[in-house]
């Protein structure tokens, strides 16, 4: 599945390792981590505007686990909204292949979202 990080930049859901909350006080770690990426040239601004999450993407496999092509993010889009948007999409998925909507999935949604109903 395909999940829109915001302008006109979206990246297959299966290659996210990690969507990282940028809104509140990074933390050293995180800090280091996209400076690493920085410095690799794998940071990439999804726009101009305030970063409020970090999407990191692993590209092919490589023997010995190493990734080749691992991208680092920076989207405006919070990191709780494209949770959303990747269970969503997730759920629509499942009802599709088996014609019902997941009852565990639908629980996650409605955890995350605080809505008693998901349509």
């Amino acid at each position: 599945m395909i999940l829109h990080i915001g302008e006109n930049t979206s990246v297959d859901s299966r290659e996210i390792v990690s969507i990282l909350n940028l809104a509140d006080n990074e933390s050293p770690v995180t800090r280091d981590l996209l400076g690493d990426a920085e410095e690799q040239h794998r940071l990439l601004e999804v726009s101009g505007l305030t970063a409020k999450s970090a999407v990191i993407c692993a590209g092919a496999r490589k023997p010995g686990g190493v990734t080749e092509n691992t991208r680092v993010y920076l989207s405006p889009i919070s990191s709780m909204t494209l949770m959303k948007r990747m269970y969503s999409q997730s759920n629509e998925a499942i009802g599709e292949a088996y014609g019902v909507q997941s009852k565990k999935m639908l629980s996650i949604i409605r955890k995350i979202t605080g809505q008693t109903t998901v349509g």
